[in-house]
């Protein structure tokens, strides 16, 4: 991978991590306009669980290991996000969480170029391009009587 790339990266991760410890810092400090929010959804019991889940989201991006669950955790939230907004204040409402969701997964898709797969669109990745091909076995044909 080259430098500029892991630089990007490095980027993103931040920015993906700042906007879910904002959001958790909003519902673990009981913000007025966070209990506002929930409250009139009637969501108020799911305030600190959302937070913490937050929290975590913006943790686990920097452990490969958790990497893949901290997205698929996030894309939930932010998800749920877009949903209630797209509900309640609008298509300009879910562009906020929309446009997270959207760095989430660029975040995520380069920075796992390669490193499962050998598609073809892996083609610039260093781990592909060193994989092996998999071997093919000769179709055998049964004997004519």
């Amino acid at each position: 991978m080259k430098k500029s790339t892991k630089i990007f990266l490095i980027v993103l991760q931040v920015f993906i991590s700042i906007a879910f410890l904002a959001g958790a810092f909003g519902k673990l400090t009981n913000n007025p306009m966070e209990v506002e929010m929930f409250s009139t959804l009637h969501l108020s019991s799911t305030l600190m669980i959302l937070g913490v889940i937050e929290a975590l989201v913006a943790i686990m991006l920097w452990f490969k290991s958790t990497r893949t669950f901290a997205v698929l955790l996030g894309t939930a939230v932010l998800g749920g996000a877009v949903a209630e907004s797209i509900s309640f204040g609008g298509m300009t409402a879910a562009l906020a969480p929309a446009v997270i969701l959207a760095v989430l997964w660029l975040y995520y898709m380069i920075g796992n170029c390669g490193c499962h797969c050998t598609c073809e669109a892996c083609k610039n990745c260093t781990v592909a391009k060193e994989a092996a091909p998999m071997p093919t076995t000769p179709v055998q044909t049964p004997p004519t009587v």
